[in-house]
């Protein structure tokens, strides 16, 4: 698919149910030898040029972090009723 001629709100509409992550996120790094989903994600993103598999990388470090964020809430939920 040539980046230049797609309509990026059509393909997301394809790709995801959420925003990519911004640019900012996917800048961030860690420590030398920190694994993890996000950083694994940002590491393809880095090693590529290919523009369209940095946006699924963003897609992804999106849903990573909306995946993340409701286990939370589900174990939350979990600790309020075991007490």
């Amino acid at each position: 698919m040539d980046i230049e001629n797609r309509n990026t709100k059509t393909e997301f509409k394809e790709l995801r149910l959420r925003e990519p992550a911004s640019l900012w996120e996917m800048d961030r790094s860690r420590w030398e030898g920190h694994h993890s989903i996000c950083q694994t994600i940002r590491d393809i993103y880095h090693l590529t040029d290919n523009e369209e598999l940095k946006l699924k990388c963003r897609v992804a470090m999106a849903m990573t972090k909306a995946m993340n964020k409701k286990l939370q809430e589900y174990n939350q939920q979990t600790q309020e009723k075991t007490i």
